[in-house]
């Protein structure tokens, strides 16, 4: 039994921009025993389905706007005798579609760390579940990612998690539904080593940190480093503003009203609006009080969207 990881897209363009990063990750949580996956990203080249043969195991992980193409390749392994097994966002949220439209052997619902070895060890011996549930791990469980397998040349960014999950609720985000609400933070060493690692096998790649991302855990940062924290925000009576030993009050509407509000403005694109404001008068006078020049700035600045 050989196991294949799938990333489908309709569209291979031969580079890539940021390293889908589950792939890697399951790759890294497949037990050495089954040896290395073959790993298919096709926004690199189409994913070649002869190469599969009568009961190797291809996990596809799917999102929404690549469900379809996902589930057209489920169908082609079926069909060759393979077991598909289908994961990711969409199929957490829908694990029952996979199963209709994909002719899935199995469907991973949640974090697939753990439970991936489980669903391969089923497979092997013939008897695998429609659906698993991989849950929210623990931060200490989470796999870390097979750089080693990355084709070389292949993109411009390695994607290294620190935290998974959020506590907000936008209306247009997946993430506190499949991920849950309560940030699970990586310990520091297992993150530095695995950076590290991404250097020493891709060292043509940048790092570009794909968490969840969530406004306590980058304050926590800062607190931990001795910093006072400033929280620019349009609802200073919530828990977190109320932690900071500063607040600036914006009142603009943001994501969390767009829903019940009858602004013309989409989303929170009030609130960004008046962040823009904000800073383009501030900025220059904090830098002229400060004596800093301007590529000073630069340097410290981080996007953290």
């Amino acid at each position: 039994m050989r196991v294949h990881l799938v990333n489908p897209s309709d569209v291979s363009f031969g580079v890539g921009v940021i390293t889908p990063r589950w792939l890697y990750v399951l790759a890294g949580a497949t037990p050495r025993s089954y040896g290395d996956p073959v790993i298919s990203d096709e926004t690199l080249e189409s994913f070649q389905i002869d190469q599969v043969a009568p009961g190797d195991v291809v996990g596809i992980g799917i999102h929404t706007s690549n469900a379809w193409r996902g589930y057209e390749i489920g169908r082609l392994v079926k069909e060759q005798g393979g077991l598909p097994v289908f994961g990711g966002i969409h199929a957490t949220l829908f694990p029952e579609e996979p199963l209709v439209r994909g002719g899935a052997a199995a469907v991973v619902r949640g974090d697939g760390d753990l439970a991936w070895a489980d669903v391969l060890s089923d497979c092997a011996e013939g008897k695998p579940k429609l659906l698993y549930e991989g849950g929210s791990i623990e931060a200490a469980d989470f796999a870390p990612a097979r750089w080693d397998l990355v084709p070389k040349g292949s993109y411009m960014w390695g994607s290294v998690q620190t935290v998974r999950g959020c506590p907000k609720h936008c209306s247009f985000c997946s993430v506190w539904r499949t991920d849950g609400q309560a940030p699970r933070q990586r310990p520091v060493d297992p993150v530095v080593d695995e950076v590290v690692e991404l250097r020493r096998q891709v060292p043509a790649a940048n790092v570009l940190v794909v968490d969840d991302g969530s406004t306590d855990d980058t304050a926590g940062v800062a607190r931990r480093a001795g910093a006072s924290v400033l929280m620019l925000t349009a609802q200073p009576q919530a828990p977190l503003p109320q932690q900071a030993d500063w607040r600036v009050y914006l009142p603009a509407q943001t994501m969390a009203e767009a829903e019940a509000s009858s602004s013309a403005q989409a989303m929170g694109s009030a609130f960004e609006q008046a962040l823009w404001i904000l800073f383009d008068a501030l900025v220059p006078r904090l830098q002229a009080a400060t004596g800093q020049r301007a590529n000073d700035v630069r340097q410290r600045h981080t996007n953290l969207e």
